[in-house]
C-alpha cells in the first residue's frame, strides 16, 4: 500500500506532507485543520526530489562499475576481481532489498511505448523489416517498488530493410 501523501503549493516553494497509511484519517485531518499541516513539520518537495536523484545517481553508477569490471576482466582473464564484483552485487542487494531495480535493456528488443530515452538510432543492414534493437545503453532504468524513477537512455538499431 502506497502512503498517500499531500502537496501544498507555498509561496516560495512547495511542501509535502506523508505519513497517513489511512485516507480517511488524510482527509479527516485535511478538513479539521490539522496541525500536522504546517510547513515547519512538512519535506519540501526540492529535499524528495534530491532524495530520488541522489538514490538514482547511486543506482546508475554502481551498474556502471560492474560494467567497468566485465570490461576488465574480460581484456585480463588472468586478474581475480572477485572481491570488487562482490562488493558490487552487495550494492545491489542493498537497492533490491529496499524495492530498487536497476534494469539494463542491451540486447532487447525496442518497441514503442517502453520507459527508455532513445539517444540515437543507427541503422542495421542485418536486422530483419520493422526490427528495432537496443544496441547500447548509455544509463540503465531504475524502477522502485516497479514504479519507473528514473528512464533508462539507450542506443537503438533499426533495420534498413523496407517493411
Amino acid at each position: 500500500m502506497e502512503i498517500p501523501k499531500v502537496v501544498i503549493k507555498e509561496p516560495n516553494e512547495p511542501v509535502v506532507f506523508y505519513g497517513f497509511k489511512n485516507k480517511e484519517l488524510l482527509n479527516n485531518c485535511l478538513e479539521n485543520k490539522c496541525p500536522l499541516f504546517q510547513t515547519d513539520s512538512a519535506i519540501k518537495l526540492d529535499e524528495v526530489n534530491m532524495g530520488l536523484k541522489l538514490i538514482t545517481t547511486f543506482c546508475i553508477e554502481t551498474w556502471r562499475l560492474e560494467k567497468r569490471l566485465n570490461k576488465l576482466q574480460e581484456e585480463n582473464l588472468n586478474l581475480d576481481l572477485s572481491t570488487f564484483f562482490d562488493q558490487a552485487q552487495r550494492l545491489k542487494d542493498i537497492f533490491i532489498r529496499e524495492g530498487i531495480v536497476i534494469k539494463d535493456y542491451t540486447t532487447g528488443d525496442y518497441t514503442e511505448g517502453i520507459s527508455l530515452k532513445v539517444l540515437n538510432y543507427e541503422e542495421d543492414p542485418t536486422l530483419p523489416p520493422g526490427v528495432y534493437k537496443i544496441v547500447e545503453t548509455v544509463r540503465p532504468t531504475i524502477f522502485y517498488k516497479d514504479k519507473v524513477i528514473f528512464h533508462g537512455e539507450v542506443v537503438v538499431a533499426k533495420s534498413t530493410q523496407n517493411a
